[in-house]
């Protein structure tokens, strides 16, 4: 398993220059000090070629020094504060209007970009009747999502109920809404199943290979 360090800092690096070579191909360059850091990176940096050259081998491994020599306790660092942040979500401003004998409604906001969900109907209280606090606590839950509500408006009538199960199948709604509206407006797509075309194998060049391998095999054995 590779630690988050190491993962952060060189696919960090590598989409830099992946973005370098499409933003100009002809003017494409890697900057040594970028080399260096991925080095650095690399626990078993100078002291083998790893896969390069041969599958297996004695050099692959070090004697003199297990402990390898590739940290860098700065970079680490500096990767650190930089990608591994304990809490990375976006910031939304929301909206819920829970109306007596009407649907629940919730808008969530993110840099201009807006989902608007209706759930279940709202009724009127016949017990104990729904707050306002309550109403909050749900809404707020969005730990195990990308993001967290800034700022939360709450327009509902007196002496109503709506069950916990209601407003938390809302927020969901909004989340995977708010969520799929972000990614469409950044570019991104989802593959449509069938959409990939798989190339079809010639079965008899296939077992001619095979046959042939398996000569070599015997011959060199």
């Amino acid at each position: 398993m590779k630690s988050p360090e190491y993962t952060a800092g060189v696919t960090g690096i590598y989409r830099k220059y992946i973005d370098r070579y499409y933003e100009n191909p002809s003017e494409y360059y890697v900057e040594k000090g970028d080399i260096e850091k991925l080095g650095a990176l690399y626990i078993r940096s100078g002291i083998s070629q790893g896969y390069y050259h041969k599958y297996n081998g004695r050099d692959m491994i070090t004697l003199e020094n297990p402990g390898y020599t590739g940290k860098d306790g700065v970079l680490e660092e500096k990767i650190r504060k930089t990608y591994l942040k304990d809490d990375f979500r976006l910031p939304v401003a929301a909206k819920a209007r829970l109306p007596e004998d009407g649907e629940a409604e919730l808008v969530l906001e993110w840099n201009g970009i807006c989902a608007a969900v209706k759930g279940d109907k709202v009724q009127r209280a016949k017990k104990q009747p729904l707050t306002e606090e309550s109403v909050k606590k749900q809404l707020e839950k969005c730990k195990n999502t990308p993001f967290y509500l800034e700022n939360l408006r709450i327009q509902m009538s007196e002496d109503i109920f709506f069950p916990v199960k209601s407003l938390n199948d809302l927020r969901r709604k909004a989340v995977k809404c708010l969520e799929e509206k972000i990614i469409k407006a950044n570019g991104f797509c989802t593959v449509r199943e069938n959409s990939v075309r798989t190339p079809e194998i010639n079965k008899e060049s296939a077992a001619e290979t095979y046959r042939e391998k398996a000569e070599i095999h015997i011959l060199a054995t």
